[in-house]
């Protein structure tokens, strides 16, 4: 006997909800899939905040994905978005609910090393690798260190998900990027699956 759930479950993503997208796995798999735009909805109706606000959420049948993975990217129509948060499983194991937020930032990628002054003496500084587009999350409240002098300073912190590429891959906590006029020190680096997309955490400074 069939399973109704499953049975309700794909006719649901035959029917007009539903719109074609492309997944792309951590591991470079493409497939053509169905998936459903939903707002997140609490048990009393009310509508529930997304985790990103510049994104969306999108139902996925398991058959599929069996198991989508941080860092996978979702292509609907012109707009790529990027699997940066852990999906959750409905209860019966046969759909997920992925928060995927947009890449459209476009950040600009410095990398320190040396420079000429107008003498052609060699100086500290940074060279421009180039825009990359990427997704970005603005974590919640400010840090503050202690410079002395009862002095404080306070830092913003933020998540960058880039789609993977040599130039993004290779960054340091030396080098900085720039984005809507901030300028992020990079803090930490993390590649999502297998060359799919890198998770950067970056600081800058709230005067």
């Amino acid at each position: 006997m069939a399973d109704p759930f499953a049975t309700g479950l794909g006719t649901l993503f035959a029917g007009p909800r539903a719109v074609a997208a492309v997944y792309v796995s951590a591991d470079g798999t493409t497939r053509p899939i169905s998936v459903i735009p939903r707002l997140r909805m609490e048990t009393d109706g009310t509508v529930r905040p997304r985790p990103v606000s510049n994104g969306k959420t999108f139902d996925i049948q398991a058959r599929d994905v069996e198991e989508p993975i941080v860092g996978d990217t979702l292509i609907v129509g012109d707009d790529v978005y990027v699997l940066a948060l852990p999906p959750e499983g409905d209860s019966h194991g046969l759909s997920w609910i992925c928060d995927v937020p947009l890449l459209d930032h476009d950040v600009l990628v410095q990398v320190s090393g040396s420079t000429k002054d107008r003498y052609g003496d060699a100086r500290p500084g940074f060279t421009d690798a180039g825009t990359f587009s990427a997704a970005r999350i603005d974590l919640v409240g400010a840090e503050t260190d202690d410079v002395g002098a009862d002095q404080l300073v306070a830092w913003q912190t933020v998540r960058f998900f880039f789609p993977w590429s040599p130039a993004i891959a290779a960054l340091t906590p030396r080098d900085r990027l720039i984005d809507d006029g901030q300028q992020f020190d990079v803090r930490a680096i993390a590649e999502l699956g297998k060359r799919a997309a890198i998770e950067v955490t970056a600081q800058a400074r709230v005067d």
